[in-house]
């Protein structure tokens, strides 16, 4: 199954890598992402565990039970119980030559 928010895709695995690092909750929510101008953030309240994969910024969330994913210029998202992969949804600027490709801002 894939959920997105804004420019936030949650996409179910299987399972988790092997080469995670926990990411503790900041404030009382794990944060998923950040809004680059705003400060505003994609993040969920619920207890879940939150894994960041070593050397990239792939981010991976585990559930035991539904979690609401929150952002204040964005409808909440419910989300079933289950292991999910966090990215960020990129964009193509076809008229470019170079750096054609680029995450997608929020």
């Amino acid at each position: 199954m894939l959920y997105q928010q804004g420019d936030i895709l949650i996409q179910s695995v299987e399972k988790l890598p092997d080469n995670l690092e926990i990411m503790p909750p900041e404030n009382g929510r794990y944060i998923l992402a950040r809004g680059e101008a705003s400060g505003h953030a994609h993040a969920v309240y619920e207890s879940i565990l939150l894994y960041k994969e070593r050397g990239t910024n792939i981010l991976y969330c585990k559930a035991d039970d539904y979690f609401t994913l929150r952002h204040e210029e964005h409808k909440q998202i419910i989300i079933p119980p289950g292991i999910y992969q966090v990215r960020q949804v990129r964009e193509y600027d076809y008229f470019k030559v170079d750096n054609a490709v680029r995450a997608a801002r929020d």
